[in-house]
């Protein structure tokens, strides 16, 4: 099996506040390291917290509510409550 090497990353996840570093290698290329990673729409964390990914949520949440209630705000109310 062959891996492109630019779309892998490596991440270390440790509690230790003087990890050892190394540096990964496949194929003779050296990894990126990467802290916060994207990984099918979840965000992960190097220490494992779930702050990352809830606040895009949140925020993403937020701007789909505020797009509704600005497009909603000159309709008729009996129309909006009907939806």
């Amino acid at each position: 099996m062959h891996f492109n090497t630019k779309k892998c990353f490596c991440m270390r996840i440790t509690h230790s506040r003087n990890p050892k570093l190394f540096n990964y290698t496949l194929d003779k290329d050296i990894l990126v390291s990467t802290a916060p990673h994207t990984y099918l729409g979840v965000d992960i964390s190097n220490n494992l917290t779930w702050n990352r990914h809830i606040n895009h949520i949140t925020s993403s949440a937020n701007r789909s509510l505020a797009f509704i209630r600005r497009n909603l705000y000159s309709c008729p109310r009996n129309k909006v409550e009907q939806i």
